[in-house]
């Protein structure tokens, strides 16, 4: 059984950029080092709003423990 996404969760490099301030090669390098969660659709990386929000969090948690 597949799990249902809606379609408002999943966004576009673009729109992952543009919803967290970031340019579009920055979001592009990190998702491509593997620092970012990502997956890709053919050659194109989209991404998952919650599990940038949860990774936003954690990396914004570490940098402060520090």
């Amino acid at each position: 059984m597949a799990i249902q996404t809606p379609p408002s969760e999943v966004l576009t490099l673009f729109d992952a950029a543009k919803e967290f301030k970031v340019s579009e090669k920055t979001l592009w390098a990190e998702a491509k080092a593997g620092r970012v969660p990502h997956f890709k659709v053919g050659k194109q990386y989209r991404f998952l709003k919650s599990e940038l929000l949860d990774w936003a969090r954690s990396s914004k948690s570490q940098s402060q423990a520090k």
